[in-house]
């Protein structure tokens, strides 16, 4: 007769059950594995982004000095301002590059930076003279760097792989006085719309593609208010 599968299994004898706790006993005690605290990474060091907004700022206050538009020395500040907005482009990229490499990517740009780069963007005067300067520089062939700063007007974008690609144009960018078109390639998308304009900075690679660790938006000029009806006032006779 076959034995019923369903029957409960017989109990092990005592003598087993004692050899077996006996066993467990006489095994070595293990240690339970250390606990490993994640390395804590030290922070980036942002002194080259620091020290290159600090001179901008220090250049972009000198300009503040003079307000005649007219004055030669003002020429001579606005090239020195110029060329150190394009080393801090060479700076911000290079911060950039570093954090990514460290698997730390960054969210916006230092404080210092973003900062000063928030100023230019709603001062009509700095853009203005931002717009006339960019296209100056990539057409000097004195330039020693590659860092760049321009005013650019956002056409269409796309995102490709981790990065994204987006074409602008630049006001009178090219030698002829028409509009040059450019591709900009960036780790963030451009923070604002097709048509927009803003303040880009960064690294130029050869021929019309430029490396944008920062974009901001310019501010729309203020509102004409100057045909606004002011109305009267009623003054009473004495």
């Amino acid at each position: 007769m076959e034995a019923d599968p369903f029957a409960p299994a017989a109990e092990p004898p005592a003598q087993a059950v004692a050899e077996a706790a006996a066993l467990i006993a006489s095994l070595p005690a293990v240690a339970p594995a250390p606990i490993v605290a994640a390395a804590v990474l030290p922070p980036l060091d942002q002194s080259g982004v620091e020290l290159a907004a600090a001179r901008v700022a220090e250049a972009f206050d000198a300009l503040g000095t003079i307000s005649d538009p007219s004055d030669p020395a003002r020429d001579r500040l606005l090239v020195g301002w110029y060329k150190r907005l394009a080393q801090l482009g060479e700076e911000l990229v290079r911060f950039e590059t570093l954090a990514a490499d460290s698997g730390r990517p960054l969210a916006g740009s230092p404080a210092a930076a973003a900062d000063l780069l928030n100023q230019i963007c709603v001062n009509d005067a700095a853009v203005s003279d931002l717009d006339r300067l960019g296209p100056m520089w990539l057409a000097s062939q004195k330039r020693r760097g590659d860092g760049v700063a321009l005013v650019a007007t956002l056409g269409d974008s796309r995102q490709v792989g981790p990065y994204w690609s987006t074409r602008v144009s630049l006001t009178g960018g090219n030698a002829d006085g028409s509009d040059r078109g450019m591709s900009i390639i960036s780790r963030l998308a451009p923070p604002a719309d097709a048509g927009d304009r803003v303040v880009v900075s960064g690294v130029m690679f050869d021929g019309d593609a430029l490396w944008a660790a920062d974009m901001r938006p310019v501010a729309p000029p203020p509102e004409d208010t100057s045909d606004d009806v002011v109305p009267a006032i009623d003054v009473p006779a004495p």
